[in-house]
């Protein structure tokens, strides 16, 4: 990032991009922590994210069950209860786990 250089440690950052990493699976405000990691980063977000972070687990094959419960919810119109009760039902061995 060459506009690193130009920006004090100081600088408090807010991020209003969306969007998810090419060549990773890293939301713009993460590659933006990376990139300024002395500085403090805030983030806006909307609901498109949800739809962003599911279009990229489906591409690269993760099965990403809260997410795909947001996603339903809020672009699928499913009820509060059926997208609970697949969460309770979901097979544990299909969890996925990040360490940060």
């Amino acid at each position: 990032m060459q506009s690193r250089a130009c920006i004090s440690d100081k600088a408090i950052l807010i991020s209003t991009t969306r969007g998810i990493e090419n060549d990773g699976f890293h939301l713009m405000s993460e590659v933006l922590r990376q990139e300024t990691p002395n500085n403090t980063v805030g983030l806006l977000s909307g609901v498109n994210t949800v739809k962003s972070v599911k279009d990229k687990s489906e591409k690269m094959g993760d099965y990403m069950p809260i997410v795909n419960g947001l996603y339903n919810l809020l672009f699928k119109s499913r009820a509060v209860r059926s997208v609970i009760q697949d969460l309770i039902l979901a097979e544990r061995e299909q969890n996925v786990e990040f360490v940060m």
